[in-house]
């Protein structure tokens, strides 16, 4: 599709996305890291991609597919709040910047907002329809808990494997160890103990080794209840941007709204 005078601006979308939040009781609040990170959000727009992380694969998929608004739940420049890096990490971010002008791309960060502006965490509730888990999952989405068994950790951890399409998913605890219940937890240690009070395993994306793995490790050394699985960060998230394309093609009808998978960010190196 190609741009009009009839075709919404970024100003534009971001207004309709504040405006429906507020029509459900969910304020657009600051600070926060939403918002036009690049570009000029007064053009009005060809098309939109909503995607998990708004990486180089990505922003040439959106690009190709007559896309100028890429809509980004992560970072685009490597920083939670975007920031520029300094010394080394400036070149880049400037060869990125140039690279996203010369497309005539712009691009909007939706995180806080994307989890907290909806009466169900979309991103959380895209991964539980993914697991097929909705219907076995109470309480709040994030430090929520799904009934997953009795299984034991190694199956549980292969079948999280097979859903997400990801080979580095790692458990650490007893293998053999039962888990009936799965809790969810956020990216350092501390993340990972609160859901540990209904659950006897743990479900994180991304979480530092050092504290989170040792902790888990020692746990499994005393005979403790308490097993981690981690995945990529990515692993866990990227599904909702598809819910997320059919809420916005609602909101800007006027334009395409296309999904573009985040690739996996890493390949696996067996050894042997």
């Amino acid at each position: 599709m190609t741009a009009t005078t009839d075709t919404p601006t970024t100003a534009q979308v971001l207004r309709r996305i504040h405006d429906d939040g507020a029509r459900r009781g969910h304020v657009w609040t600051t600070p926060t890291v939403d918002g036009v990170v690049h570009g000029d959000d007064s053009r009005p727009l060809s098309g939109i991609a909503v995607t998990w992380m708004s990486t180089m694969p990505v922003l040439r998929a959106a690009a190709d597919r007559g896309c100028d608004l890429v809509i980004s739940h992560e970072p685009t420049f490597w920083h939670h709040r975007d920031e520029p890096p300094t010394e080394a990490g400036a070149a880049l971010h400037r060869r990125k910047q140039e690279w996203l002008d010369e497309h005539g791309m712009t691009v909007v960060r939706f995180h806080d907002h994307h989890h907290a502006m909806f009466d169900v965490d979309p991103v959380l509730d895209a991964l539980f329809e993914r697991f097929g888990w909705r219907d076995e999952t109470v309480g709040p989405t994030l430090y929520g808990r799904s009934h997953v068994g009795p299984v034991d950790l190694r199956t549980l951890a292969g079948r999280i494997a097979q859903a997400v399409g990801e080979e580095a998913v790692r458990a650490v605890g007893d293998p053999d160890a039962l888990v009936r219940t799965l809790g969810y937890g956020a990216h350092d240690l501390a993340g990972c103990l609160a859901p540990l009070r209904d659950a006897e395993a743990v479900l994180v994306g991304e979480v530092r080794e050092w504290d989170a793995f040792e902790y888990f490790r020692d746990a499994a050394h005393f005979g403790l209840d308490a097993s981690l699985i981690a995945t990529s960060h990515r692993a866990l998230e990227n599904w909702a941007s598809e819910p997320t394309v059919r809420w916005l093609a609602e909101l800007v009808p006027e334009v395409a709204v296309l999904p573009i998978d985040t690739p996996a960010p890493f390949r696996v190196h067996r050894v042997g």
